[in-house]
């Protein structure tokens, strides 16, 4: 790892003379050619004030070559803005922050019904019920992996499945969360994420399933 290290500064010796990794960096052998492998740092200082964030570099030791796959500087807006808000019928949801903790992304959410009182379902991982046919949340990182929710809170209810039949009195918003387990080290945002509703129709007590899809969300 300290060549690798060491040729990931000699790459960045264009941008500065002094470089260092802010956080420990991760290094990943392709799964194609076992000879490639991927050095990732969420945030690489340069000299003076100077840092570019999300660097990932390619090393190809067959023939002691690397490149720069992508980088950015620091608190540059990104070219997708994520979306926060998303309605359906009379559900909104707010996505507004997604925190990385020790590889468990935990994602906190303000739910509102828009019209009138009523009762939401809210799923991790529940099989075919309580939010449609698929009643999964799912993310997937940056990096193209999948995962399915381990966890969904509204107010004070957890649950490792799903939450049923949860009151929300209208125009009151009110706080959630999704969690995420054994996220990638190397991933640094979601770049899609659907979270999983249901509501009870009115005839019958038939599932609804509200899905709702958000973009781009950076870990903090």
């Amino acid at each position: 790892m300290k060549n690798i290290i060491t040729s990931a500064i000699i790459a960045f010796g264009f941008f500065a003379h002094t470089v260092s990794a802010a956080d420990n960096p991760s290094f990943r052998v392709s799964d194609s050619d076992s000879s490639k492998g991927t050095l990732s740092m969420r945030v690489l200082d340069l000299e003076g004030d100077t840092s570019v964030e999300n660097v990932n570099i390619e090393f190809d030791f067959r023939n002691s070559t690397f490149r720069v796959l992508d980088n950015r500087p620091a608190n540059a807006p990104s070219s997708a803005e994520p979306e926060k808000v998303n309605t359906t019928g009379d559900l909104s949801v707010e996505l507004q922050r997604c925190v990385n903790t020790n590889r468990v992304v935990t994602c906190h959410l303000i739910i509102t019904n828009t019209e009138f009182d009523d009762e939401v379902n809210f799923c991790a991982d529940s099989g075919n019920s309580f939010c449609g046919p698929n009643s999964r949340s799912t993310a997937t990182d940056n990096f193209g992996n999948l995962y399915t929710a381990s966890k969904v809170s509204i107010a004070a209810e957890t649950s490792p499945a799903r939450i049923s039949a949860f009151f929300l009195p209208v125009d009151t918003p009110t706080e959630a969360t999704i969690e995420f387990k054994n996220v990638s080290s190397q991933a640094t945002s979601f770049s899609s994420v659907q979270l999983m509703f249901g509501k009870y129709t009115a005839a019958e007590r038939l599932i609804d399933p509200i899905p709702l899809n958000f973009n781009n969300i950076t870990f903090q």
